[in-house]
């Protein structure tokens, strides 16, 4: 994107296809609830992560002359696929 998008009149909504459960979600193990309290460092070239069930996965990358990357997975039809590729170039430096 050179400039950032218009604000749209309405937002649409997608859901990521979740897979089927069976009764109550389990509780997850003592390990998975300790590592979701200790803080992780910020990286500020990029960050990544997912939901909990696998079903969404982002990736934001920045690079030092200030362009950076948003891609956003999800499951649909039983795969991953891309839901959103967004790339900002870098600003354009002034002229001396």
């Amino acid at each position: 994107l050179k400039q950032a998008d218009d604000a749209p009149e309405m937002i649409s909504a997608k859901v990521a296809e979740c897979p089927k459960r069976e009764g109550k979600r389990p509780a997850p193990p003592p390990s998975i609830i300790a590592a979701k309290t200790q803080l992780v460092a910020f990286n500020p070239r990029g960050r990544s992560g997912k939901s909990d069930d696998g079903t969404l996965a982002w990736n934001l990358s920045a690079e030092l002359d200030g362009a950076h990357n948003l891609s956003v997975d999800w499951r649909q039809d039983g795969k991953m696929e891309t839901l959103l590729i967004e790339e900002v170039a870098a600003p354009e430096k002034p002229k001396p």
